[in-house]
């Protein structure tokens, strides 16, 4: 017979494993090995799938019947716990499980949809203003509509994977109330062509964007704008198909800046303009990363780059990679002159 390697394995490993499996299959499987009964008890991360084969009513009594379970023992604290649900969702069970949590002082919540979801909660935030727990938050897949209500989320940590911003005006002004935000990441989110994302987070240190996607046929018709404010960002990561707007950026400590971003050579003026403005708004940062990609934007206009004054007043290192990984040493003496006039920096 072969051996069983998988019950060879260190609870450690299985605990991580089993994180990734629906909490219900990991019950199941404890009648396979005595080793696995009681196990589960101190598994710290928690997924519960209620996108197939369950009634919504008892996914929700199943979900709550094994958190108790799973709270009680204390030894091994709950640290992180899942949702993955259908297109729709009751809010007093999201309302009633978010305090749950809180109670509990669980750190980290995740839900995510199948789809698109219909989940428009305007009270979604407030719910986590109720409560110092959960402090990391992660959304997949929701549509974010603007809040109500004037309550302050505790959440520090705020984690949107592929959202659509559907806005009742044009100004998206999602996290206005977060003052205790410290890391936001978009990554694959959506926005309306003339929409205004208004980013204010007073306490925000690390922010990043990636794969963000405005609904316009043409490049050339994107009139998105992004405005950020936050006095107190250290890191700011750029991975962009093409640049966007930044018609505000108040980053006075901002200390590095990684940006890749991408575009079509027929939009040179068009990615020109908009880069040289972002620079611009980058102009306390003191470590700048950049892709080749972008280098060479900012040379497919010839003599415009000549033009343009330094806009950095402390930049200390410059860094060019290719393909975001290895370095790239062919940069032109016009892009390090833009880049490196004002810093005394003979060389990257």
């Amino acid at each position: 017979m072969d051996p069983d390697r998988l019950s060879d394995l260190p609870d450690c490993l299985l605990h991580h494993i089993f994180g990734f499996i629906d909490f219900r299959y990991y019950v199941q499987a404890g009648v396979l090995c005595k080793r696995w009964k009681l196990l589960w008890t101190s598994l710290q991360d928690l997924y519960f799938d209620g996108s197939e084969g369950t009634g919504t009513v008892f996914f929700h009594r199943f979900v709550f019947e094994a958190l108790s379970h799973r709270l009680r023992n204390p030894s091994y604290p709950l640290n992180k716990v899942r949702l993955h649900l259908k297109c729709g969702m009751r809010s007093s069970f999201l309302k009633k499980f978010i305090a749950y949590l809180g109670s509990h002082k669980v750190p980290w919540f995740g839900i995510s949809f199948n789809q698109n979801s219909c989940f428009n909660d305007r009270d979604f935030a407030a719910y986590f203003s109720r409560t110092q727990f959960p402090k990391t938050v992660e959304l997949t897949r929701c549509h974010m509509v603007p809040s109500q209500s004037d309550c302050q989320p505790t959440w520090t940590n705020l984690y949107l994977h592929e959202c659509y911003f559907c806005p009742q005006s044009i100004l998206i002004n999602s996290f206005q109330n977060s003052v205790n935000l410290k890391e936001l990441h978009l990554h694959k989110c959506r926005f309306p062509s003339r929409a205004v994302l208004d980013i204010w987070c007073p306490r925000l240190v690390n922010l990043v964007l990636s794969d963000l996607m405005v609904n316009t046929r043409d490049a050339g018709d994107d009139k998105f704008e992004l405005k950020v404010s936050a006095p107190e960002l250290l890191s700011f990561s750029l991975t962009l198909r093409r640049p966007l707007h930044f018609s505000l950026l108040h980053l006075p400590s901002l200390d590095n800046v990684d940006i890749r971003i991408h575009s079509s050579n027929n939009l040179k003026i068009f990615s020109f303009e908009r880069l040289i403005s972002m620079f611009q708004g980058f102009r306390y940062v003191q470590s700048v990363k950049i892709c080749s990609e972008t280098i060479k934007m900012l040379t497919m206009i010839p003599g415009a780059l000549e033009k343009q004054s330094c806009p950095f007043s402390r930049l200390k290192s410059l860094t060019a990679t290719c393909d975001g990984s290895s370095n790239y040493d062919n940069i032109p003496a016009i892009v390090m002159a833009y880049f490196l006039s004002n810093s005394g920096l003979l060389q990257h």
